[in-house]
C-alpha cells in the first residue's frame, strides 16, 4: 500500500476530481491531506479544516486529514485540538510552518516553536497519540529539536527530511547523519522525505539509502503536491525508482507503514 503523507489541499484552487484522479493513475491509495498554517484560503475561521475534514468523510478512510487552519499561539488553541483530534476525527496536526522563513516573514514574525502556548498545543495532541508535523529550515533546526526533546510524549514528523527550501545557496540537504543522530537522539521524531518541486535525487545515495534501511520505521514518503496535482506525473517518478532501490521492508515502511502507524494510534 502506497500512502502520501504531505499533501496539502487549497480551498478555492484545488479540485477534487483531480486530486483522485491523480491518486488513483499513480496508485496511491490514502494521502494525508491539509491546508496551510498561517496563510487565509476560504474566508471563515477554520474554513481550510472545515473543506478537509468534509473531504475525508465524503471519502473515508482514502483521506487521512490533519488540521492546521488556527492561531497556535491564541487562547482556544487547545480547546481546538481538542475537538478536531476527539469530534472530528482528524488524524494529526500540521503542517507548521513557522519555521518556513517566506511564511514566517508573512505570518510569525518572532513566534517559535518554544512557546509556552506552542510547546502545550504539542503536548496536547501528544495526549490524543497523534503527530505533529512540521516544517523547519535548517537555520531553526537548534529550536526544532528542543521543542521536540521538550515533548517527549508527542510524536513529530519533520518535513522534508530537514531539507532547508530557504538556503542563501538556493536549497541545502541535510546531512544524512545529521538526520540519522537525531532518529538515535529523539524516538518521538520522524522525517517525510517531500521535496515538493525539488527532486529527490539526493536520497539515491548510498548514505541515504543506508540510513532509510536502517531505520525504516522512522521515515515517510510525501509528495507535498499543493493545488495542481496534474504536475504529479513530473516529480513523482523518482520517488518510484527511489522504492526500488530499498528493500522491500524498507519499501513497506516507508512508502505507507510509518505514517499509518503514527496517524491511526489513539488514546
Amino acid at each position: 500500500m502506497v500512502v502520501d503523507g504531505h499533501r496539502h489541499f487549497t480551498c478555492g484552487k484545488s479540485e477534487v476530481r483531480v486530486l483522485l484522479d491523480e491518486l488513483e493513475s499513480d496508485r496511491i491509495e490514502k494521502t494525508v491531506l491539509f491546508g496551510y498554517h498561517g496563510l487565509s484560503f476560504g474566508g471563515s475561521e477554520h474554513a481550510q479544516d472545515v473543506e478537509i475534514a468534509a473531504l475525508a468523510a465524503e471519502q473515508g478512510a482514502r483521506i487521512l486529514p490533519f488540521f492546521c487552519d488556527f492561531d497556535l499561539y491564541g487562547e482556544g488553541a487547545i480547546g481546538y485540538i481538542e475537538k478536531c483530534l476527539g469530534r472530528d476525527g482528524f488524524q494529526g496536526m500540521g503542517e507548521i510552518l513557522v519555521y518556513h522563513s517566506p511564511i514566517r516573514a508573512l505570518s510569525f514574525a518572532e513566534r517559535s516553536m518554544l512557546d509556552p502556548r506552542a510547546l502545550e498545543c504539542f503536548r496536547a495532541v501528544g495526549s490524543f497519540r497523534k503527530p505533529v508535523l512540521f516544517h523547519a529550515d535548517l537555520e531553526f533546526r537548534d529550536d526544532a529539536e528542543k521543542a521536540v526533546s521538550l515533548c517527549p510524549a508527542t510524536n513529530f514528523i519533520w518535513a522534508h527530511a530537514a531539507y532547508d527550501f530557504c538556503h542563501v545557496y538556493g536549497g541545502a540537504a541535510a546531512d544524512p547523519s545529521y538526520v540519522e543522530g537525531l532518529l538515535e537522539k529523539h524516538g518521538n521524531l520522524f522525517f517525510d522525505l517531500s521535496m515538493w518541486k525539488i527532486s529527490p535525487l539526493h536520497f539515491f545515495g548510498q548514505a541515504w539509502i543506508d540510513v532509510l534501511e536502517r531505520h525504516p520505521d522512522r521515515f515517510i514518503f510525501g509528495s507535498d503536491m499543493t493545488d495542481d496535482y496534474s504536475l504529479e506525473r513530473l516529480w513523482l517518478p523518482a520517488y518510484w525508482e527511489l522504492a526500488e532501490r530499498l528493500d522491500p521492508e524498507a519499501r513497506r515502511e516507508v512508502f505507507g507503514g510509518t505514517i499509518l502507524r503514527l496517524s491511526q494510534s489513539s488514546r
